[in-house]
């Protein structure tokens, strides 16, 4: 639950031995992508971080079944590209974990939306050709064209949820570590090797314009912003890095379990 006051998005990594919280070896619904320990990575200490709010905020326990006693009966939808999908198969971990011999029921590309009871939404993809009322744009400025995206989406938001039947949510800016200089190595350093977090109480975090117009848009009397960019940025050690050459993406077990025990705390609110 998340006590009235607390957020639950800053604080610090610290080291907790009873991570993971699953073995990746024992969850079916990881790609292999995201697999670490399959891709052959070596380090285990990335697997040890837990997440610890600032202050006397907690961020509590993951229950698998008491999160499929209460979402028993209901539809729960991820929305959004890659970087959805890391935290999806997470999800599906967590609740195998609790339950492996349950029964999964899912819709591959269904339309499904009208029926559902929990959304969840994320997507910082671009294209090369952007639809702006009638016209068709090629190569749009990136942070227009996020900006006007997220505004259509929030305006259907607006006209057709209702916050008293349906929960929804959005997944913050997902970081990736690609440049070295971003927690003070050299330009050309990548996430590649990296084993351990950076400090959140010495990190030097500025708010990307992506972040902005996110806060600046989604209309907050309808959704619940899971602001995970700080909390994530920290962790240029969870990538596949070199065992997969992606600085973008996320090791499984790993950071995106994090995301989904914050999921977990707003929905047992």
């Amino acid at each position: 639950m998340v006590s009235e006051g607390c957020n639950m998005f800053n604080g610090s990594w610290i080291v907790d031995e009873s991570y993971p919280l699953y073995d990746s070896e024992n969850c079916p619904f990881i790609r292999k992508e995201f697999d670490c320990v399959k891709y052959g990575r070596p380090d285990r200490e990335y697997l040890r971080y837990r997440w610890q709010p600032d202050g006397e905020c907690v961020l509590p326990a993951f229950d698998g079944m008491e999160m499929m006693r209460l979402w028993r009966g209901k539809k729960v939808l991820f929305v959004g590209d890659s970087l959805s999908l890391n935290m999806y198969n997470s999800m599906l971990c967590l609740l195998y974990a609790a339950a492996p011999y349950g029964r999964l029921n899912y819709v591959d590309n269904g339309v499904l939306f009208e029926v559902l009871s929990l959304s969840l939404f994320f997507s910082l993809s671009f294209w090369d050709y952007i639809q702006d009322g009638d016209l068709i744009v090629k190569d749009m400025d990136r942070t227009l064209a996020f900006s006007k995206a997220l505004t259509t989406w929030a305006n259907w938001v607006r006209a057709t949820i209702d916050p008293y039947d349906k929960k929804v949510f959005y997944q913050g800016v997902s970081p990736s570590h690609y440049h070295g200089s971003d927690w003070g190595k050299s330009f050309s350093k990548s996430c590649s090797g990296e084993s351990e977090p950076l400090d959140g109480s010495k990190y030097r975090y500025q708010q990307s314009p992506q972040e902005a117009i996110v806060k600046e848009i989604i209309p907050r009397e309808i959704v619940t912003l899971l602001d995970i960019t700080f909390l994530s940025e920290l962790r240029k050690d969870a990538h596949p890095s070199k065992y997969s050459g992606d600085c973008s993406h996320w090791c499984l077990a790993g950071l995106p379990d994090t995301w989904n025990l914050l999921l977990y705390a707003f929905l047992i609110q």
